[in-house]
């Protein structure tokens, strides 16, 4: 799970915004929004990806606004994700994140997620 911690500048909200409606289009991508007011505050997609031969829903990127944080609103979006994805019936949600990233490690085990595997990476060459 890609958790973004910095405030997105324009730039950056045309092109996520470009990337997601290319996404949408597709067959194995959804997407959930928060809103208060009216207004966004966050949101988390799904995707679906092959893992162990199988097709599998992942959570691609779970963001919530800077000034919105420490809400629940992280924890309502994995919580949606969980029920939509029961009632689609899929039997399992996946979701990885960076091993320092903690704030999501904490709020993937409040909702229920367990880790399952570490992963380790190697640049060939490098030693």
């Amino acid at each position: 799970m890609h958790c973004v911690t910095s405030q997105p500048t324009e730039e950056d909200f045309q092109n996520l915004l470009e990337r997601y409606q290319k996404r949408l289009a597709g067959e194995d991508y959804w997407c959930f929004v928060a809103l208060a007011e009216r207004e966004p505050v966050g949101y988390i997609d799904l995707e679906v990806r092959t893992y162990e031969g199988q097709r599998t829903l992942w959570v691609g990127e779970l963001y919530v606004r800077g000034d919105r944080r420490g809400q629940g609103i992280g924890t309502a979006l994995l919580r949606r994700a969980l029920a939509w994805a029961g009632e689609q019936g899929w039997s399992d949600l996946y979701a990885s994140t960076e091993t320092g990233n903690m704030e999501a490690q904490q709020v993937l085990r409040k909702v229920g997620f367990q880790p399952e595997r570490v992963i380790f990476r190697s640049r060939p060459g490098e030693g």
